[in-house]
């Protein structure tokens, strides 16, 4: 991955990580996701708290579920979404 892409991925992780901690937390990313913007909310098939609950799996690798997102774990995922 190029220095450019690393160094808006680190923005965009310290953007997300309200405390500073270094983790950006189930509470951070309620902070800033908007799920009247997703399809199946818009269409009813899905509640607010159901597509939000989908979206944080985007965050589960490997099976390792602990409601928190470090640098890294955000880098991969954006190097999948690429």
């Amino acid at each position: 991955m190029s220095k450019s892409r690393l160094a808006v991925i680190d923005l965009a992780f310290k953007k997300l990580d309200k405390t500073g901690d270094g983790v950006i937390t189930v509470d951070d990313m309620r902070g800033v996701y908007h799920a009247e913007r997703n399809p199946q909310f818009m269409s009813g098939e899905k509640t607010r708290d159901e597509v939000f609950k989908q979206f944080l799996k985007n965050f589960e690798v490997g099976g390792h579920v602990d409601g928190k997102v470090l640098v890294q774990e955000f880098a991969d995922l954006l190097r999948i979404i690429r």
